[in-house]
């Protein structure tokens, strides 16, 4: 009598969930649902059928061979944001299924799936990136305005200048003015082209490189402007990472080697060291030995616009691209000043795929 009250407990409970719940047996033919799998399914004896007729053009078109071979190698398996739909209505579903095994925990007997309508929470986590993505346009179009609008003032007040002047003969006076409005010109193309390349920076293709001869090859490229400084460089590669999806890492990397030349007076050195962690993944690290980040600024370095190098040398969108190509890679960007001197910018990037 016992046993048979919490039997019908575990009913119960398994009726009043709003998860749908659905057991079937190793020939896929259902032999129980709960009332919100009923709710979500369309009706039909096996439930490889149930799956497939709501969900005609899923990238898991043959429910049957999914859930048989789950049966078969007796693992948990799950299916995100799956498109389903019944005769009332279209959603999303999260799908889980699960091998049941008999009391010895050997043989597989069937299997159970658990069906959560994720309509509603895909569409809010939808406006909250939307709205995260506008906050985030918002906050770099006032920086814009703010770049914009200083060198363009600068250039309207030295243009009324030169017209002044020029009534006047005063010609070297008006070709000064003129060259300042060049300059603020020249500031405001930067800055817009910074931004052009910071909108459509993409990941690159797919594109396989070797990931030392990329960085190589960036080395390579800035060798110039290491030379202004007399900037030597240390190498330690990993020779195990092998190729990897480097896209337009080479751009980053070409970034930061500049950025650490610049932040060494003279006869610095900048060590570059390769890393394939297996608990980390790809670890490139920029070592220098410049004069470091002051700490109240690690925090801001990678905001649209923030710079600390001086008026001209820089729009202050480069670290900023640098984040975005990363992250587009699946990785992250830390920078972090050294114990003795200059500063660390590190990059942790997926382990290549097999």
């Amino acid at each position: 009598m016992e046993k048979r009250r919490f039997i019908n407990l575990d009913e119960s409970i398994t009726q009043s969930l709003s998860v749908g719940i659905v057991a079937f047996s190793n020939d896929l033919r259902i032999i129980e649902t709960n009332k919100a799998a009923e709710e979500l399914l369309i009706e039909s004896d096996s439930i490889d059928k149930a799956l497939s007729l709501g969900n005609p053009d899923s990238d898991w078109p043959n429910w049957k061979s999914q859930l048989l071979s789950m049966l078969e190698l007796g693992q948990r398996c799950r299916y995100e944001s799956i498109r389903y739909s019944n005769d009332k209505k279209n959603f999303l579903l999260d799908i889980v299924c699960v091998p049941l095994k008999d009391i010895s925990g050997e043989d597989v007997i069937g299997g159970t799936i658990m069906l959560e309508d994720v309509t509603e929470k895909v569409e809010m986590e939808k406006r909250l990136a939307s709205s995260e993505r506008l906050a985030a346009i918002g906050k770099v179009a006032g920086k814009v305005a703010h770049e914009l609008n200083n060198p363009m003032d600068g250039i309207l007040r030295y243009i009324n200048l030169a017209q002044r002047v020029i009534e006047t003969n005063e010609r070297d006076k008006a070709n000064e003015y003129l060259e300042n409005c060049k300059s603020g010109l020249h500031r405001m193309s930067k800055v817009i082209d910074e931004l052009l390349e910071f909108s459509r920076c993409q990941d690159g293709g797919d594109e396989y490189r070797d990931l030392n001869h990329t960085v190589d090859d960036a080395i390579k490229t800035m060798q110039p402007h290491l030379e202004l400084t007399n900037t030597v460089i240390e190498k330690n590669y990993d020779t195990t990472i092998g190729k990897i999806k480097c896209g337009s890492l080479f751009q980053v990397f070409c970034n930061l080697i500049k950025n650490a030349a610049d932040a060494i007076d003279s006869e610095g050195k900048i060590v570059v060291n390769t890393v394939k962690d297996e608990q980390f993944g790809v670890i490139v690290e920029f070592i220098d030995n410049g004069h470091g980040i002051e700490e109240k600024h690690l925090k801001s370095i990678f905001e649209p616009f923030f710079t600390t190098k001086k008026h001209g040398r820089g729009t202050g969108l480069g670290l900023s691209i640098c984040q975005d190509i990363i992250n587009k890679h699946g990785g992250s960007i830390t920078a972090f000043n050294n114990a003795d001197c200059g500063s660390t910018f590190k990059i942790t990037l997926p382990l290549p795929q097999e």
